[in-house]
């Protein structure tokens, strides 16, 4: 079975993924969909990306913590309505079609780099890709807690 076949067929036989154990412990991936009765509630930020409202305060903390040492984090891409996901997603397909694969090679390779609608965990709002804000940092990696943090610039 080629990788597609393969995707695909893990695709169409994927679990939904569970609240078992609550919100917080949600796993969304290429493998688990989001649940059809996951409802996500924003706060806007102050860039116009927006996040999970249950998220925020401790999004917002480690922020802070970060700016004390003097890194600047912003939230480069927070929650996505699965129209943006699908957006993102064909336009690396498109981006692979342009540089001569086929239909259901781009397709292959647009799934390792872009989460299909469904799969993706800023799908649920709890996900966060952060840069460094390009002005007071450019990017470096630090330990916060129990957690490692790279603002890539």
């Amino acid at each position: 079975m080629n990788q597609t076949a393969f995707q695909d067929f893990l695709h169409f036989n994927t679990d939904v993924a569970s609240m078992e154990h609550g919100w917080n412990l949600i796993l969304v991936n290429w493998e688990y969909k989001i649940p059809k009765d996951w409802k996500v509630e924003l706060t806007e930020l102050s860039n116009g990306q927006s996040v999970d409202s249950r998220i925020y305060p401790d999004l917002q903390q480690m922020f802070d913590d970060m700016r004390a040492q003097e890194i600047y984090p912003v939230v480069a891409s927070g929650y996505r309505t699965a129209k943006r996901q699908r957006e993102l997603m064909d336009d690396k397909v498109d981006s692979f079609l342009a540089q001569g694969y086929s239909r259901s090679e781009a397709k292959s390779e647009a799934k390792k780099w872009v989460a299909d609608v469904g799969y993706s965990e800023h799908q649920t709002g709890l996900a966060v890709d952060i840069n460094a804000d390009g002005v007071n940092s450019s990017g470096q990696c630090e330990f916060f807690g129990t957690a490692s943090v790279c603002v890539v610039g």
